[in-house]
C-alpha cells in the first residue's frame, strides 16, 4: 500500500471546544486505513487531548505561536516541513482562511478545508461542510471555481463505531417503552453555569424524577468541585463522568440527550437518539434550526427563557408516538459514512 503524508492544522481546548479536533481525528483514522500517516499541528493541547491524538498512532507537533498574522503563521508552518512536500494538508480552523491557505498550498499536493460558517474566502481543492442543509452554492463566492464542495450531513465526519452501532441502536429504540436514561453533555468547552441551570430547571420536574442522568463534564468542569458537589447533592439521580473513551456506546445505551448543537449532533443522529439541542453559540444556530426542522430534535436557546423552554421540551420526549417519530427523523439526518465518502474524494484528487 502506498504511504501518503497528511498534515492537520487544528486547535482545541476548553475555550473553543474539542469538536474541530475530533472530526479531524475521524478523518485521519479513515485516511490511515488507506495508506496515510497523519501529523497534527496544534497549539498546546490539554493533556487528555494530546493523548487522544498520540494514542491513535498520529504524530503531534505542538506549536508555540504568539499572536501573529496568517501570513506569518503559514510561513512558520511551512518552515516546520523543512522543504518536504505534503500529499495532503487539512485545515479546520475559524481563524484561518485563504490568506493562510494560499501560502501553504505551495507546499502540498492537495489542500482540504473543513468549515461550517460559509463566511470567509478559502483557497483549496476540496471543502467539507457537514452542516445539515448546507448547499454547495453557499460557498461559490468563497472558493475557487474548481473546488469540490462536499456539503451536507451526508459528509458528517463520525468515527466508524457510530456506523457499526447503528443497527443495534435501531433495535433498542424500536423497543423502548419509556425514557429512563438521559445523557447531558455540552461538549469539550467549559459550561458550568449551563449545567447548573439545566438541573435547577429540572429539579422539581416529575418526569425528570423518574430518570437516571449521566452528566459528561469537560475536563475543566470536572475539576470544578463546587459544580461536582452541586450535582452530587442534587435531588435527581445524577452520575457525573468525564474523559469518556466510548461516547458511541454511551449514546447507544441512552434514551435521550440534552446537549450542545455541535459535532455531537451528528453522533446522536446516526444512532437515532432524540435530543434537546441547547444553542450556546451563534455558529450553532444554523445547525440547531436545520435539525429541529426535520423533527429529529427540539432546539432551544440558552437565554432568559431557558428554564421554561427546557421543561416544555423535556415533556415532549415522554410522548411515545412523538418519540418514535423523532427517532426515525434522526436516522434520516446522518448515516455515519461521511468520512468514507470524504476519503474517496481525496484519493480521486491525488
Amino acid at each position: 500500500m502506498k504511504r501518503y503524508r497528511a498534515l492537520f492544522r487544528v486547535d482545541a481546548g476548553p475555550e473553543i471546544g474539542n469538536g474541530h479536533l475530533y472530526r479531524c481525528l475521524t478523518l485521519a483514522e479513515q485516511l490511515n486505513s488507506v495508506g496515510f500517516h497523519s501529523t497534527f499541528f496544534c497549539r498546546a493541547l490539554p493533556d487528555a487531548l494530546a493523548v487522544a491524538v498520540e494514542s491513535r498512532g498520529h504524530t503531534l507537533v505542538c506549536l508555540d505561536l504568539e499572536a501573529q498574522s496568517q501570513k506569518a503563521e503559514a510561513e512558520s508552518f511551512i518552515g516546520l516541513l523543512q522543504g518536504a512536500v505534503a500529499d495532503l494538508v487539512v485545515v479546520d480552523h475559524y481563524g484561518l482562511d485563504a490568506a493562510w491557505e494560499h501560502i501553504v498550498s505551495r507546499q502540498c499536493r492537495l489542500l482540504f478545508v473543513i468549515d461550517d460558517l460559509a463566511n470567509r474566502p478559502h483557497e483549496c481543492r476540496i471543502l467539507l461542510d457537514q452542516t445539515l442543509g448546507r448547499r454547495s452554492s453557499d460557498y461559490v463566492s468563497f472558493t475557487p471555481s474548481d473546488c469540490q464542495r462536499l456539503c451536507g450531513s451526508e459528509f458528517a465526519l463520525l468515527a466508524k463505531d457510530y456506523h457499526l452501532k447503528r443497527s443495534a441502536s435501531m433495535t433498542k429504540r424500536k423497543n423502548l417503552e419509556l425514557v429512563r436514561r438521559v445523557v447531558v453533555s455540552f461538549g469539550g468547552s467549559s459550561q458550568p453555569q449551563l449545567v447548573e441551570d439545566t438541573f435547577a430547571s429540572l429539579k422539581t420536574n416529575v418526569l425528570a424524577a423518574s430518570c437516571q442522568f449521566v452528566v459528561v463534564l469537560s475536563e475543566r468542569d470536572y475539576m470544578n468541585t463546587e459544580l461536582r458537589d452541586y450535582l452530587s447533592n442534587h435531588e435527581l439521580d445524577i452520575e457525573v463522568v468525564s474523559k469518556v473513551n466510548d461516547m458511541a456506546t454511551l449514546w447507544l445505551e441512552s434514551d435521550m440527550a440534552i446537549g450542545a448543537a455541535g459535532t455531537s449532533t451528528w453522533e446522536r443522529a446516526c444512532l437515532g437518539l432524540p435530543s434537546i439541542l441547547c444553542v450556546i453559540a451563534d455558529n450553532q444556530e444554523l445547525i440547531a434550526e436545520a435539525v429541529d426542522a426535520t423533527g429529529a430534535c427540539k432546539a432551544i436557546r440558552y437565554d432568559n427563557d431557558y428554564s421554561h423552554n427546557l421543561e416544555t421540551a423535556f415533556a415532549m420526549f415522554f410522548q411515545s408516538e412523538l418519540y418514535q417519530e423523532m427517532v426515525e427523523s434522526n436516522y434520516q439526518v446522518c448515516d455515519g459514512e461521511g468520512a468514507i465518502r470524504a476519503v474517496e474524494v481525496i484519493l480521486s484528487e491525488l
